[in-house]
């Protein structure tokens, strides 16, 4: 036990509530970094960020460090709440005769990122192609790290990404030619 994360965890899972604090706070920041990536929304990262340090407070005994580092397993949580609101938010939206929703998230990512073309265009991503791009370009995770994070296999992390890139290179296509 020579991390001193490890050491913390292990405090944490005996219910040493200032081991766990430390531990969420050595950790919020990329998290919500993350989240931001994701959501391109400051207060809906947020709102994922916190809801993922209470999961993670509340499942605690449920993480084991042999399959992933702890930052890792805070990203996972918060990638499966961003999953889980935007099955929501797409039921939410089906049952509605207006596009006030969608129109409001599309002025606040356009004002957050100033119409970056690029940006844009990986936020229109899927979700199974934006988790992945985030990740890597944006945290520099390696395939297997992602793969981890994501719960799915190395060549699927490959796919996935470079099923991203080529759909960000049509939709970029033509772009910047007078």
């Amino acid at each position: 036990m020579g991390d001193p994360s490890e050491y913390l965890v292990e405090n944490a899972r005996k219910g040493n509530r200032h081991a766990m604090a430390q531990l969420l706070q050595e950790n919020y920041a990329i998290v919500y970094k993350y989240c931001l990536k994701l959501t391109l929304n400051k207060e809906y990262a947020q709102d994922i960020t916190q809801e993922a340090m209470a999961r993670a407070v509340e499942k605690i005994r449920l993480y084991n460090e042999s399959r992933a580092a702890f930052s890792t397993w805070l990203i996972t949580i918060a990638k499966n709440i961003w999953l889980t609101g935007l099955r929501r938010k797409r039921l939410f939206e089906s049952y509605c005769s207006t596009l006030a929703v969608s129109e409001d998230y599309d002025n606040k990512i356009d004002n957050l990122f100033d119409n970056d073309d690029l940006i844009q265009a990986v936020n229109r991503l899927s979700p199974k192609l934006k988790a992945p791009v985030v990740l890597k370009y944006n945290f520099d995770y390696s395939y297997e790290a992602i793969a981890k994070t994501l719960g799915v296999p190395v060549g699927t992390v490959k796919s996935r990404l470079s099923n991203a890139i080529r759909s960000i290179g049509k939709e970029l296509e033509g772009y910047g030619q007078g």
